[in-house]
């Protein structure tokens, strides 16, 4: 039905694992799509021929759209509203509705969960953690799991969906707003101890993948 839906021209739509439907018809093959963050690792292994964006909350590859979690449909939705109606609708309909703009879903994600999917990677986790506060490269890394760096970078880009540089960085930025959450350190204190010289770097970081300030997260706990 999809693919004759798709073939006399129809646009197709699917939010978190509707997403594996769509694949499963072949249709994705060679686009862009997304899932529900979780669900990353298993939906790569499966199908390795779409390219998998899932830090992203909608992935508009037209004539098919993909979306995240199941609460991602209205993002879907507004990004259908968007593409037959313009974006000035779209802001409206967001409007009316008090929906916040998201484009990413880095916030949500759990670097830990995602981890566990490889134990070669859970333990590289479990390393960065325990070594959080000191510079060390990602050769070093590789080298306490017992990976060559290339076997390192491929197998953390299969579990996690990220290069090794942002598998760290992102466990870094979490132990960051945990500490921002349930401490009254300050931000200089809490890049001291998260591995990062300049809180600057910090302040940088935490902005480009939630959006939001240090001061958003300590307000937020």
């Amino acid at each position: 039905m999809l693919v004759e839906a798709f073939e006399s021209g129809a646009m197709l739509a699917a939010p978190c694992a509707s997403a594996f439907l769509l694949a499963d018809t072949g249709l994705l093959a060679g686009r862009r799509a997304t899932t529900t963050w979780w669900l990353a690792p298993l939906f790569r292994r499966r199908y390795p021929e779409v390219e998998l964006a899932t830090d992203q909350i909608v992935v508009a590859d037209w004539p098919i759209a993909t979306a995240g979690a199941a609460m991602a449909q209205m993002d879907l939705m507004l990004a259908i509203v968007s593409r037959l109606a313009g974006p000035g609708l779209a802001k409206a309909c967001a409007n009316y509705l008090l929906l916040d703009e998201r484009r990413s879903q880095v916030p949500f994600m759990a670097i830990a969960y995602l981890a566990n999917q490889d134990p070669k990677i859970a333990k590289a986790e479990r390393w960065v953690r325990d070594n959080i506060a000191r510079d060390f490269t990602v050769d070093e890394l590789a080298e306490a799991v017992a990976l060559a760096p290339r076997t390192f970078a491929r197998r953390i880009a299969g579990t996690c969906g990220v290069s090794p540089i942002q598998f760290v960085q992102r466990i870094r930025i979490e132990t960051a707003r945990y500490l921002l959450e349930t401490t009254r350190l300050s931000v200089e204190e809490i890049a001291r101890q998260v591995g990062y010289a300049e809180p600057s770097t910090l302040r940088r970081l935490i902005r480009r993948d939630t959006m939001q300030s240090p001061a958003h997260f300590r307000r937020a706990g």
